[in-house]
């Protein structure tokens, strides 16, 4: 990964959590680490020219996202070596194929929303 997705994912991390602050790279330069990370403002916060409200966020079910920090710092630690979090990726796996079981109610199939849709029209 190179250091402006790490950015991103950074501050995508930070967006799900309006707490959490991670830094996802090994070595920080010191203009970084002296550096605040964000401009904080009321509603949200900005780094450069993207503005992240952390509200629209706070509110999702995120049932998997210890595991998959756990793997994100371990890959950043370990320079992107996928051999040594292995541990950490079959986590994350397990847990997201334990969420992909839970059954959804089904809206049902396009020609039926059409069909009740039109039947309003009359």
């Amino acid at each position: 990964m190179n250091k402006s997705k790490i950015r991103q994912l950074d501050i995508y991390l930070a967006s799900l959590h309006g707490s959490l602050s991670l830094s996802l790279s090994a070595h920080p330069s010191p203009a970084a680490a002296a550096a605040p990370a964000f401009k904080y403002r009321i509603m949200g916060r900005k780094a450069g020219s993207l503005y992240i409200n952390p509200k629209k966020f706070s509110s999702l079910h995120k049932p998997c996202m210890k595991e998959m920090i756990a793997f994100l710092n371990c890959l950043a630690v370990n320079n992107n070596s996928n051999d040594k979090c292995v541990r950490q990726k079959e986590l994350l796996s397990v847990c997201m194929d334990s969420q992909a079981t839970n059954k959804r109610k089904s809206w049902g199939s396009i020609n039926y929303h059409l069909q009740r849709l039109s039947r309003g029209r009359k």
